[in-house]
């Protein structure tokens, strides 16, 4: 929606999206899922458990580590342990309903000050939120269903542009913005106080809260330019500076990444299981704990110098010699206010992206 709110001098315009799915996930591993049919086979390869022994209804969500170091089938204690990691298991295997709510707002102002004065103030607003949606894929089979974290991505983009005609040839363009994204995964609640538990046979998988689900990525920019064109004849000459300013803040590299982050460790501790016996006796080989965020600046300002257009019956494009490119802008035909109009169109376009 758009319109002026002051005839010839200012202009608004806004835009609202939303989307709203739900989008459900399926946990789906072969090696761990367990059935009336095939669970006699699973216990003995992978708790040395013989045929036709009964196990005792699951008492926890997990198996709790106790005293004893080794297997033994006749022991009531292990056997109850080998009856809550198979539980683990199949609870964590299935499908996941997972929604997704993504709003984006959009604002822009435009006023022509005067005759050889342009603002341009824009705003961009955008809000995703997916309950256990930080994995992306519609299948996963290394994570259980209560690793799926919550996505959260709270973003925004400001600008301000000033464009000045000081004559038919000549043109002054500013530009300041700012944007900033921050990047959120929380645990889904379904493990509790539970840290990062990894099984690496028969088959590798994730169960409590895996590190990508406590990911905060947070990163802000600020930038700056400033560009003067000069029409002569058949060709444009454009000079100026941008500057630029970066910061990032990444609680281990890999934020809400899966991928990234289950390699630098969770601030909740992870252990890691061999196979499943050893998770039934709570004997993990490998345990480790992230401590810290990371955090980067990056800038500079940078001088752009684009040397005059060569000669065109029609169109052309500029130069590129390592600095920045310019957009594909027409030959300015005639003089006065036409050549000025295309003129600062070029240049808008070349900074902004967009047509004004």
């Amino acid at each position: 929606m758009g319109g002026h709110i002051r005839r010839d001098r200012l202009w608004f315009f806004v835009d609202f999206e939303q989307q709203v799915r739900n989008n459900p996930i399926s946990v789906i591993n072969t090696e761990l899922a367990t059935t009336p049919a095939n669970l006699s086979a699973f216990l003995s390869v992978n708790f040395g458990i013989p045929a036709g022994t009964t196990l005792p209804p699951p008492n926890g969500p997990l198996p709790v580590p106790g005293s004893d170091s080794a297997p033994d089938p006749t022991n009531p204690v292990y056997l109850q342990q080998v009856s809550n990691t198979v539980n683990a298991l199949n609870s964590n295997l299935g499908t996941k309903a997972r929604q997704c709510n993504d709003l984006v707002i959009t604002l822009r102002l435009d006023y022509q000050a005067s005759s050889r004065d342009r603002l341009l103030l824009s705003l961009n607003v955008n809000r995703f939120d997916s309950p256990k949606g930080v994995i992306t894929d519609p299948t996963v089979g290394d994570y259980g269903t209560q690793t799926l974290a919550n996505a959260y991505v709270h973003a925004f983009q400001a600008g301000l542009g000033w464009t000045h005609t000081f004559s038919s040839q000549l043109l002054n363009e500013f530009h300041a913005g700012t944007s900033q994204d921050n990047e959120i995964a929380t645990p889904t609640g379904l493990a509790p106080n539970t840290p990062t538990l990894t099984l690496d046979s028969p088959a590798p998988f994730t169960l409590g809260n895996a590190p990508f689900s406590v990911g905060l990525v947070f990163e802000r920019q600020w930038s700056l330019a400033d560009r003067v064109g000069y029409v002569t004849g058949k060709h444009t000459l454009q000079f100026g500076f941008d500057w630029n300013r970066a910061w990032d803040s990444d609680n281990n590299d890999g934020g809400a990444d899966p991928n990234a982050a289950v390699e630098f460790g969770s601030f909740l501790g992870s252990y890691e299981f061999p196979n499943l016996e050893a998770f039934a006796l709570g004997e993990y080989n490998l345990f480790s704990q992230a401590s810290a965020r990371r955090r980067r600046q990056s800038g500079g300002l940078q001088p752009t110098f684009l040397p005059p257009s060569p000669p065109t019956r029609r169109s052309f494009w500029g130069l590129e010699p390592g600095f920045e490119g310019l957009c594909r802008c027409h030959r300015a035909r005639g003089r006065g206010s036409q050549a000025v109009a295309r003129l600062v169109e070029a240049l808008w376009t070349s900074s902004t992206g967009h047509w004004p």
